[in-house]
């Protein structure tokens, strides 16, 4: 019997190396981050590795099975009204990119994303980067 073909996607933002900008980013935007990590602390997944790097990310809260473009317009809805924060950090060089991902059981398969869906992109002008996994 065929498997059934599935798509499933997520978006986040992420910033990157600011360990010490995860307090304030919280208390400044009251978001409260999907996952976050400082450098050296233990994986909590493999407790016999420790993170070489420092993160503090919000994911779109929709299910998996949304198309990519609502889990982008999602995120923007979460991340929209705190632009000038995240505009004001973008300015003092702390790094950040939008991470998207698309797993599928299907290896003849792409995606897309419709034009609204890179808002946010446009209005941040920072990176997407993009994590493809077929299983």
């Amino acid at each position: 019997m065929d498997k059934e073909v599935y798509f499933n996607f997520s978006a986040g933002l992420r910033i990157h190396n600011s360990s010490e900008l995860h307090e304030e980013i919280t208390i400044k935007t009251g978001l409260i981050p999907t996952s976050s990590h400082k450098k050296g602390d233990t994986k909590q997944h493999n407790p016999n590795q420790k993170y070489t790097n420092d993160i503090w990310s919000i994911k779109s809260q929709l299910e998996e099975n949304n198309s990519l473009t609502e889990h982008l317009l999602s995120l923007w809805g979460i991340i929209k009204p705190h632009k000038d924060y995240f505009k004001e950090l973008i300015e003092k060089n702390v790094k950040m990119d939008i991470f998207c991902g698309y797993r599928s059981n299907c290896d003849h398969c792409g995606f897309d994303i419709n034009p609204e869906g890179f808002e946010i992109i446009r209005e941040l002008k920072i990176p997407i980067t993009f994590s493809v996994i077929i299983t």
